[in-house]
């Protein structure tokens, strides 16, 4: 391959590599936008929760922005469980975290090493962790002084 054929190969991989990395570019902005309507789909399913423990004289804390929804319990000793759905830093993809705090007083937080995109998520996963964040947070109140009620 002579030099000039070599320059040429050269801009082809040069022009790919642009119009790769301009999609690229696109991935993080698409995500937040799914994100997006993910949290207004799901903003009137939490707040069903909490009024559905309010009910039961259990507090249930909401913050919600436009690409987050934050629901967390809290027991008698000052200690919580609680999830946070957001978009994950690098991408935005849908990446839900548990936080709470163990035995010991120490808080913790958990991811599960998974996101969710348009090609793989359903509303009923947040769902479906709403349900266990509650479960786990009734099993281990013994353990934190009760359940703080309203």
């Amino acid at each position: 391959m002579n030099r000039e054929e070599f320059f040429s190969s050269i801009d082809a991989k040069i022009s790919r590599a642009d119009r790769s990395s301009t999609g690229a570019a696109d991935i993080p902005a698409a995500n937040q936008a799914f994100l997006e309507t993910v949290v207004a789909r799901l903003q009137p399913v939490v707040a069903s929760y909490q009024a559905r423990l309010a009910e039961r004289n259990i507090v249930a804390e909401v913050k919600s922005s436009q690409a987050s929804i934050s629901f967390t319990l809290r027991y008698r000793d000052g200690g919580h469980c609680g999830l946070t759905l957001d978009g994950h830093l690098a991408d935005r993809r849908i990446e839900i975290t548990a936080h709470y705090t163990n035995d010991n007083g120490r808080n913790y937080v958990h991811t599960g090493d998974v996101t969710y995109g348009s090609d793989n998520w359903q509303d009923g996963i947040f769902e479906d962790a709403l349900q266990k964040c509650i479960d786990d947070f009734l099993f281990y109140a013994s353990r934190h002084g009760g359940i703080y009620l309203n």
